[in-house]
């Protein structure tokens, strides 16, 4: 996808939207503040992780949020709209209450890129060329998402660092990851979680 998107194919970023939500307030440590729960650090990390991925690694100007809490303090539902430089926004919405579409969006100047649920580990993307795919391998191992076997790249990649005498991942800085958990942070507050 991103190398569709460096080639020009769909004009200039304006827009990224994506959603990641699941029925799963059944899951103990979902909904539990003393578990690290909440919406937001289990599945809204993949939105916006991808919005970040797709503007660049730039930090949001501004990010606006909003959701609802449960009992115990935690965000169960939340959206966010984040502001970036360039004329660039991004919607994100997450939730631990219900299935959402759990796809993602990429608007551009002359076209959209999306991808296919589920969006956190996609086998494949609709560009204006046409559809990609990339098939995960079959395990045959039930995981508490579907794709999740595609978690193996990090891990892989991790390994590779490691024995590479690598401090950070070249395809994954610092920096990049220290935006996304700001960004998480701001959204967290906004929606009043301590």
């Amino acid at each position: 996808m991103m190398k569709r998107i460096a080639a020009g194919e769909i004009g200039d970023v304006v827009q990224v939207i994506a959603s990641f939500g699941k029925a799963a307030e059944h899951v103990e440590r979902l909904v539990r503040k003393d578990t690290g729960g909440g919406a937001t650090l289990d599945m809204g990390i993949y939105t916006v992780q991808f919005a970040t991925l797709v503007m660049g690694g730039d930090k949001p100007l501004k990010v606006l949020a909003g959701g609802h809490l449960n009992k115990e303090g935690v965000d169960v539902v939340a959206s966010a709209s984040l502001v970036y430089p360039k004329g660039r926004t991004a919607s994100l919405s997450t939730t631990i209450r219900a299935d959402l579409p759990s796809e993602a969006f990429v608007v551009g100047t002359k076209g959209t890129i999306k991808v296919s649920y589920p969006m956190w580990c996609p086998e494949s993307f609709e560009s204006p060329s046409g559809t990609y795919t990339a098939p995960l391998p079959v395990t045959g191992q039930t995981y508490n998402f579907n794709n999740s076997q595609g978690l193996m790249y990090e891990a892989a990649e991790v390994r590779r660092c490691i024995n590479a005498g690598l401090l950070e991942s070249p395809g994954m800085s610092h920096g990049e990851s220290i935006t996304i958990a700001e960004v998480m942070e701001q959204m967290r507050a906004q929606m009043g979680v301590i």
